[in-house]
């Protein structure tokens, strides 16, 4: 014999080992096949109708919830851009009031006279006629008090930004701050006073913002959603815990996120999470001075009616799977039953 002919082939040894491996899923669905419950008509049909309902039961129910939850997160959205719309007509009506008044009192000859006699009855009544002034009086290009409406002592009020404001020319100047006279949050807002088209000095008045405060306190949504008007500046304003709106100074909240977006010209709605991991929604729309008016809500309960609607239609859902699993067992089960029977006769039949 040739040295070739002794050469023998190695076996596929791996081969096997390979083909054993894949065998065994087989064998093990084989031997799960072979249960005699699974193989009975009993078991078989209502799985067979379950499976054919399960799966379109669960898809109508998905596809529902995704209509529902864009319908219900819509309304909750309008229903904010509702009561910022409410609550910015009400600021916007008492800052017209005043604007209104501020101009008609700077337009009076006895105003543009500068004559500090004739201007002090005028600032008197006009802060009598508004419970929310606290001053009113007229300023001169130098900076320096001309007339007031109380008897304290002349001020400077040169480096005031409302005072810069009007004699740059500008119809209405605002400007927020803590009130000296009453520790509250203020707003002060100037206006030209004018002969023959030329600036000649200042007329300026300061209300407090109690009413304004009222207003934003008044705002309840849910549990916990309220309002709250920042300046300018992102400075609290109004608030309804009051005591962040106490001290020397406004408080800054510009790094709040939605007094953030604001400042940066986002307007409308927005989501977003606090230091503390709470999801939040909230509206915001500015007034024509500048300031802000901002509503927030916690999001688990501005969409607690979408959660619920979901843990509803999912019970559902799983009721007509169960309803219609146990109605097939039953009929399967009186139709299975008596083709049992037959099959057993005929056996015992064919038995002997």
């Amino acid at each position: 014999m040739t040295q070739s002919s002794l050469k023998t082939t190695p076996e596929p040894i791996m081969n096997e080992q390979s083909s054993d491996s894949k065998a065994k899923p087989f064998s093990g669905l084989q031997r799960l096949l072979n249960i005699p419950l699974l193989q009975s008509l009993q078991f078989r049909i209502p799985l067979l109708v379950l499976l054919g309902v399960i799966p379109p039961v669960f898809i109508g129910i998905n596809f529902v919830n995704s209509r529902a939850s864009k319908i219900i997160e819509t309304n909750t959205q309008e229903k904010l851009a509702d009561q910022i719309q409410a609550l910015t007509g009400n600021v916007d009506r008492w800052k017209t009031m005043n604007v209104l008044a501020l101009q008609n009192l700077s337009r009076l000859p006895s105003i543009v006279g500068l004559d500090p006699k004739q201007q002090k009855p005028l600032l008197e009544e006009f802060v009598k006629s508004y419970d929310h002034l606290y001053l009113a009086s007229t300023i001169g290009l130098d900076g320096i008090n001309i007339a007031r409406n109380d008897d304290k002592p002349i001020k400077d009020y040169s480096s005031r930004d409302y005072f810069k404001g009007a004699i740059a020319g500008n119809d209405i100047t605002w400007q927020s701050l803590i009130s000296k006279t009453n520790q509250k949050p203020a707003a002060c807002f100037s206006t030209p006073i004018k002969q023959q088209q030329s600036i000649v000095g200042v007329l300026q008045a300061c209300s407090v913002l109690d009413e304004i405060s009222q207003k934003v306190g008044a705002v309840k949504i849910g549990n916990t959603g309220y309002a709250m008007v920042v300046d300018e500046k992102g400075r609290l304003v109004a608030h309804p815990d009051s005591t962040l709106i106490k001290g020397d100074e406004l408080l800054n909240f510009s790094s709040y996120p939605p007094v953030k977006a604001f400042l940066d010209g986002q307007k409308g709605y927005l989501g977003f999470t606090d230091e503390e991991g709470v999801s939040w929604i909230a509206h915001s729309a500015s007034l024509e001075n500048g300031w802000g008016v901002i509503l927030v809500q916690q999001k688990a309960e501005a969409f607690l009616e979408k959660q619920q609607f979901e843990k509803i239609s999912w019970a559902i859902g799983l009721i007509v799977v169960g309803l219609v699993g146990l109605i097939v067992f039953v009929v399967a089960n009186s139709i299975v039953k008596p083709i049992i029977s037959l099959t057993k006769a005929s056996s015992a039949l064919r038995s002997g």
